[in-house]
């Protein structure tokens, strides 16, 4: 493991607040806290651990109710695609129906509002790998298995997170990325676990100079995992999960994704360790 110097901190708390938790990708350019498939990805991390946990398969509506709590009770919410995903989406869209050519439903600040058949036609195709830009999310939907999680939680987190994008009632930040995959190296790296949401955490550019890394920081996800959990706390199911227990398995489903996820996508990279405390 080696020192690094970061390119600036959050505090932990924000990360629950105004300040977004990213993709791993490496073609944004701003500072980031990463994970894969950034909030989205863990809430499929933490939804899967409560399924397991209570031996349940939650409908689609269980799992909209869920995200609306924790969006509700949290902060922002992250999902990205990119440039080529989403002109495939607009074509396909557009295809099926016409109405949609004039409504740039990807800009959340100018959403016109959707009618049933325009929501209905992106609900059925946003969950389809073709039009998933976010290779790790893609990856889930495409094989499942070998990353622990099942299909469906995957689609209906797909859809629970479009329909309060579309309602515009929640911080749903759905980010378009740039450009194509030309990482060379995973950073993973070292902040230290954060305890009362006081701590610094220090961020990393995954685009810079012309170069990309993929940035991973695990330390910081039993915090944000937690804090999720902690927004379900008024559902009725709640009260028959242990925490530790559910954090345990997070950690041990979060580890077992990241690793499928870089043999999948980044194969060719070589993992560093920096320590960033």
């Amino acid at each position: 493991m080696r020192h690094a110097k970061s390119d600036g901190t959050v505090q932990a708390s924000e990360l629950l607040g105004d300040v977004e938790v990213q993709c791993i990708d490496g073609r944004c350019g701003e500072p980031v806290v990463g994970t894969p498939g950034g909030s989205l990805g863990e809430f499929v991390v933490v939804m899967t651990a409560v399924e397991s946990q209570l031996s349940r398969t939650f409908s689609e509506e269980d799992v909209v109710t869920a995200l609306f709590h924790v969006v509700s009770q949290t902060g922002c919410f992250y999902h990205h695609t990119d440039q080529h995903h989403l002109t495939a989406l607009q074509r396909a869209s557009e295809t099926l129906v016409p109405t949609l050519a004039s409504n740039q439903w990807w800009l959340g600040d100018s959403l016109a509002p959707l009618n049933q058949a325009e929501e209905s036609a992106l609900c059925n195709l946003v969950v389809q790998p073709a039009f998933v830009g976010c290779g790790h999310v893609k990856s889930m939907l495409i094989d499942s298995a070998a990353f622990g999680v099942r299909t469906g939680l995957v689609e209906s987190s797909l859809r629970a997170f479009f329909g309060l994008f579309w309602r515009r009632e929640h911080d749903m930040r759905y980010r378009i990325l740039m450009g194509e995959h030309q990482e060379t190296v995973v950073h993973v790296v070292r902040t230290g676990t954060p305890q009362t949401g006081a701590e610094s955490i220090s961020m990393m550019r995954p685009k810079t100079e012309g170069q990309q890394r993929f940035v991973y920081h695990p330390d910081v996800m039993p915090w944000l995992r937690l804090g999720f959990f902690n927004a379900m706390r008024e559902l009725p199911w709640s009260n028959e999960i242990d925490v530790q227990t559910l954090l345990s398995d997070c950690q041990r489903m979060g580890a077992r994704q990241v690793e499928v996820c870089i043999a999948t996508l980044a194969p060719h990279c070589p993992i560093q360790e920096l320590d960033l405390r």
